[in-house]
């Protein structure tokens, strides 16, 4: 049994009174960058709530540079993450990037890329690309989703990555633009950095859109609320 929340925002609080980077997400300019075609990219899982290790070069205040662990279910943390079922992400959720967290099956239909040294309109970034992955329970041949994190190499302060969505329009479902996901982000220290749900549960997004994740730097004493506040209610999905 999958049971979810829907929440219409969420909102992260950096205490007054201490200077934080706190993480932020919000629409920026973006153009996709397919690697399906780069030699050695394909990293071979193809399974239902699994994930594999792959080597990132990129260091930023969400995840160092090593091993990261990629999940068929649309996220890449540190530890990797078999759940299936989405939920509002906390400070004690796994540290790393939540494009789109929801319940895909990728066994018989779809494939996972992951690439280096990626040129992109930002700059070279490491890029995790999800190719026309289906929800899970999807007759196949299925629409499937297709969207990608592009983890910029020499990020600083401010831009870190960008979540790339080609197409999130899975015909045929109630599924469309994020409806059944978790849009967000776990910082590497979230007593410091923080974390940050975009959207969990909502229309946040379409085919085309560009996602911005940000660890600005407020001045000291600064207080940063993130994510837009709302209604919670129930959802099941998958027995």
């Amino acid at each position: 049994m999958k049971t979810a929340f829907l929440i219409a925002g969420l909102a992260a609080v950096a205490l007054a009174g201490s200077a934080m980077a706190q993480v932020t997400i919000a629409p920026v300019p973006g153009v996709f960058v397919d690697i399906s075609g780069l030699p050695g990219a394909n990293t071979g899982l193809h399974a239902d709530d699994s994930f594999i290790g792959f080597t990132s070069n990129s260091a930023n205040c969400i995840l160092p540079a090593g091993t990261i662990f990629i999940g068929t279910n649309g996220m890449a943390t540190v530890p990797g993450v078999t759940t299936f079922f989405n939920s509002a992400l906390v400070a004690t959720s796994p540290q790393g990037y939540w494009p789109l967290w929801d319940d895909y099956n990728n066994s018989g239909q779809g494939d996972i890329f992951a690439a280096n040294g990626v040129p992109t309109t930002n700059g070279i970034a490491t890029v995790i690309q999800w190719n026309n992955v289906p929800l899970f329970g999807a007759a196949l041949p299925a629409d499937g989703g297709t969207f990608e994190i592009q983890i910029l190499t020499n990020a600083g302060g401010g831009l870190q990555a960008v979540y790339f969505y080609q197409d999130v329009d899975f015909t045929g479902t109630s599924n469309d633009n994020g409806l059944s996901a978790t849009i967000g982000a776990v910082a590497g220290n979230p007593a410091t950095n923080g974390f940050v749900n975009y959207s969990v549960n909502m229309a946040s997004i379409q085919s085309g859109m560009a996602l911005g994740v940000f660890c600005p730097i407020p001045a000291p004493g600064a207080a940063a609320l993130l994510g837009l506040g709302g209604l919670v209610a129930f959802r099941r999905r998958r027995a």
